[in-house]
């Protein structure tokens, strides 16, 4: 399997269609079960969030996606990953509520 971006522990952003808006995705090493010298007594797995729902990051996608979210997947810093969660909980009606569709700009405000 090649290396992707989220086979690293860390946080991202990508998006599930190519005109879609920007999905958090956070990705952490479980570290298993350990006894009690500290030595590992299970595997260790990467586990992820996908905006708020959990997934195997190397996993297979779910039906309905236009991109595979892995290859397109860029690094981003808590903050920026924090800001994403934030207007994904807050935008109930927008966007952020429909990753999988691309954004409507005739619908959207406007910038300026």
């Amino acid at each position: 399997m090649p290396d992707r971006p989220t086979s690293n522990p860390g946080f991202y952003k990508s998006r599930l269609h190519p005109k879609g808006p920007w999905v958090p995705i956070e990705v952490w090493l479980d570290d298993g079960e350990r006894d009690e010298t500290g030595e590992l007594m299970s595997d260790q797995i990467l586990r992820g969030l996908l905006g708020e729902i959990s997934f195997d990051p190397f996993g297979p996608l779910a039906e309905g996606r236009t991109m595979d979210f892995r290859d397109t997947a860029r690094p981003i810093d808590k903050a920026e990953y924090d800001r994403l969660i934030d207007r994904l909980r807050k935008d109930t009606t927008g966007p952020e509520s429909r990753p999988h569709e691309a954004i409507d700009l005739t619908t959207q405000p406007p910038i300026f």
